[in-house]
């Protein structure tokens, strides 16, 4: 059996600008949408990646192949210095949610943490790397505070029981590599919507188009580690409209097949553009992780509704 893991971070950050938890009505799209996705105030078409009838991911065996998930919201910390968050948790949860419900995600293959410590971050990932294979697809996502060391060029996240003036519970992103390198999976995504969330790209990309339909069979074939982030070295605010865009591309996809370089395409500028008269404007970044596991694939998203098996 051939699976596949997808690993999505996002990191909420640092320099937060408390905001109201979007309702289910700001997810959908209007009636006449047509397909078409549209960002708050913005229209802009995209063409499906992939036609159904033109190409089938084939799979090895009867199943198709395995997505687990990992979701980490983190805005509860004991350090009473430490600015609070409102919606690491929220938005976790929803992106969890959304994933179960409209992709080949299993809510029993996906895991929820919520305000964990430094240790349970080290032994969650040690856990993944004892249970995935080079057959599966890891999606991490992780919300709450990020912090970048200008003097060290080194980027953190911080656990539930960071403290302010002291590293010793911070997770860098170095550990963060070399956890994912320890996770012997097919693909792994990584998508963070935080502060200096960019730190964590051996490259960032810029002038990328959608992936051409021939070339999805061969993204899928081939290993990879990449991520998407809100921007690069920068603040984000407690509720992004980067995660909001995410969320709403996601939920009404017209694809069956989407590789993560079409979902970055898709969401770029409409997060640009209305990011553009907030108090932080937001610049997402795609790329590769800086592992020697990365071959050049990327992860692919498939719809509930399309899940084929081989047929011998």
């Amino acid at each position: 059996m051939k699976k596949i893991i997808m690993t999505y971070l996002l990191a909420l950050g640092l320099c937060a600008v408390q905001a109201q938890k979007p309702s289910a009505d700001s997810l959908k799209l209007p009636e006449d949408a047509e397909g078409a996705f549209f960002a708050t105030s913005s229209r802009v078409k995209i063409q499906p990646a992939l036609k159904i009838e033109d190409i089938d991911i084939d799979f090895a065996d009867d199943k198709p192949d395995k997505y687990y998930a990992l979701f980490i919201g983190i805005q509860d910390y004991k350090d009473a210095r430490m600015l609070p968050l409102s919606h690491p948790a929220f938005d976790a949860q929803k992106f969890q949610e959304i994933l179960v419900e409209n992709y080949t995600f299993e809510k029993v293959d996906t895991r929820f943490l919520k305000n964990p410590t430094r240790s349970q971050l080290l032994k969650t990932f040690d856990s993944l790397a004892l249970k995935l294979s080079s057959k599966d697809n890891l999606l991490i996502f992780y919300a709450g505070h990020g912090y970048w060391d200008g003097l060290t060029e080194t980027g953190y996240w911080l656990p539930a029981d960071a403290k302010k003036d002291d590293k010793g519970n911070w997770y860098s992103n170095q550990e963060l590599l070399d956890a994912i390198k320890k996770i012997k999976t097919k693909h792994t995504l990584v998508i963070t919507d935080a502060c200096f969330g960019g730190s964590i790209f051996k490259t960032a990309r810029k002038g990328i188009e959608e992936a051409e339909d021939i070339v999805i069979q061969e993204l899928y074939k081939k290993p990879s580690r990449r991520a998407i982030t809100s921007g690069s070295l920068r603040e984000v605010p407690d509720q992004s409209i980067f995660i909001q865009t995410l969320f709403r591309f996601l939920l009404n996809n017209p694809n069956h097949y989407m590789p993560a370089i079409d979902l970055f395409v898709a969401i770029k500028n409409p997060i640009i553009r209305e990011s553009q008269n907030s108090t932080v404007p937001q610049l997402p970044q795609y790329g590769e992780l800086n592992i020697s596991a990365h071959l050049g694939g990327d992860f692919i998203f498939i719809k509930r509704e399309k899940i084929k098996t081989k047929r011998k």
